[in-house]
């Protein structure tokens, strides 16, 4: 391994408390630059919209390039080149970071105001239901004591359960 990549790794782990979350997408692109051809490459999720033509069409004035922005997009692309050649993660290395599995951040006081308020209705609306469904229970069950008769198909056998 280049020492760019120990560099980058020891970042990581220097951003995290000394250790590297491997479900992490920084960990993910390290992989990616130590070993692309067996790891793809970890895009930040939601950076991208989809828009079809006509929809660009509709927002976009005018379409066609400049010929000062092909100037300027030639020039970027000859920076790029000179700083490719001299560190070659600079370019392509992107230091955000997703953990899937880290519990998101809380919103604040009211959010959490919110999320009681919330559970504890359900809370309540699900003992009303049980209280509805056992009042109904006892006023369908038969009196204590009263015996019930079932039939069975079979030769007229009756079955009695109290």
């Amino acid at each position: 391994l280049s020492s760019d990549l120990e560099e980058k790794l020891h970042a990581i782990a220097k951003r995290h408390d000394g250790e590297v979350p491997l479900h992490g997408r920084l960990f993910a692109q390290w992989m990616h630059f130590a070993f692309p051809l067996e790891c793809p490459f970890p895009h930040v999720a939601g950076n991208a919209s989809v828009m079809s033509a006509k929809h660009w069409r509709s927002k976009t004035q005018d379409f066609r390039v400049k010929p000062e922005d092909k100037a300027r997009f030639i020039q970027e692309g000859r920076a790029n080149a000179q700083l490719l050649a001299a560190d070659p993660l600079a370019l392509e290395w992107n230091e955000e970071e997703v953990l899937p599995l880290q519990e998101p951040q809380r919103r604040g006081i009211i959010s959490g105001v919110v999320r009681t308020v919330v559970q504890l209705s359900m809370i309540l609306m699900l003992i009303r239901v049980g209280m509805v469904g056992l009042q109904f229970a006892k006023t369908t069950s038969p009196e204590k004591g009263a015996a019930i008769k079932y039939l069975s198909p079979e030769k007229g056998a009756s079955v009695f359960v109290v």
